[in-house]
This record gives structure tokens, sequence and C-alpha cells, in this order.
């Protein structure tokens, strides 16, 4: 549809126009039988100019758009050159669900060698809570690791609470390790007395 290079300015149209009635557009939907068996380029290539591509609708008129992959380790993949930024929800006050639906599997956010920084809850203009392993139904065991690298030659410094207003509080049976030569420091009853523990397995006693 169209010249390969237009000699001007055009806009080329596909199911387009206002309508009352419904209209499906189908781009290469038919089933292949070997691997490979379709490509679909969008706006592909190398410009020296941009290319600006939109698709779906942001009206306020209950739209949908789903973008889905298959099962293989590259299904799907928002890629963007060095240097560019990747933006799921900055525009409008929105809802993310990241791998919510997942029983099985792994998030992860952050690269091996990332050497910035990554931040989550930023708010400086309202008040917010920021919830880690807060929930574990039933009888499950929840077990959330803050800092605990064991590669050989590493240094972690974990910082947690302000220097400037608000309280921090450790609950349960909590074992501060590097206090003491002799075990784990630990809190005891209900006054919240310390003591000295020489057990190693949190929960054994």
């Amino acid at each position: 549809i169209g010249n390969i290079a237009p000699a001007a300015a055009r806009t080329i149209t596909i199911g387009g126009g206002n309508s009352a009635v419904v209209a499906t557009i189908n781009i290469g939907t038919g089933n292949a039988s070997v691997a490979g068996g379709k490509t679909i380029n969008i706006g592909t290539g190398t410009p020296t100019g941009t290319n600006l591509i939109t698709i779906g609708s942001n009206a306020n008129v209950a739209s949908t758009t789903t973008i889905q992959g298959g099962n293989g380790a590259t299904a799907l993949s928002l890629q963007a050159a060095a240097g560019g930024t990747i933006s799921l929800g900055t525009t409008n006050n929105n809802n993310l669900n990241l791998n919510t639906a997942a029983v099985a599997g792994t998030t992860t956010i952050g690269g091996a060698s990332t050497t910035g920084t990554i931040t989550l809850g930023q708010t400086s203009s309202a008040s917010n809570t920021i919830n880690i392993g807060t929930v574990a139904g039933n009888t499950f065991t929840q077990t959330v690791n803050i800092g605990t690298s064991a590669t050989a030659g590493s240094t972690t410094n974990v910082t947690i609470g302000s220097t400037v207003a608000g309280t921090t509080i450790v609950q349960g049976a909590a074992r501060l390790s590097a206090l003491t030569s002799d075990g784990f420091v630990k809190t005891s009853g209900g006054n919240g007395a310390l003591s000295v523990s020489t057990t190693v397995a949190l929960g054994s006693e």
C-alpha cells in the first residue's frame, strides 16, 4: 500500500473513518505451521529521522489494549536504545499490577551489573505506605531477605529508619548477631528484655 519512497507527505489509512457499527481489522492473523512463519514489522528500520508510533487509545471509554506473547524465554520484550527511558503509567493516575497472577516464577527488578539506584516509593508531597512481605496467608511461611549477600569480598551497608523523625519497630523473635561474639542478642518476654542466645536457628527456642 503506497510507494516505498513517497515524493511528498501522505497519510495511509486502513479501516479508518467514524463508524456506528463493529469493525474488525486483522493483520497477520492466519495460523503459521512453521517456526517464524509470520514476521510482522510496524515502524521498524533504522531511520535518520524519528518514528512516532501509537498503539491503542487512552480515551476514558474503557478501551482495552492487549499485547501478548508465547511461552518462551523471550515471549514479550519491551526494549529501548541505550540511554532510552521505558515508562509505565507515568502520565495518569493508574493502578499497576506486576506478575500478580503468578503462583510460581520469579519477578526480578534491576540488573546484575546495575550501578544506578533502584527506588521504591519516591513521593515528597504526600503520605504513603510501602509494604514489603506483609501478606502471608494462613499457615504459610514467608521469608524476607534484605541485604543478605554472601558473596566473598562484597560489602553490604543496610540503613533502617530515619534520623530526622519517626519510629523504627523490630518485632517478633529478633536476633542481632553482630553485637557479641558469644552468640545472638535476642529479645525475650513481653518487656523486651535482652539476653544472649547461642542458638543459631531462628524460632528453634
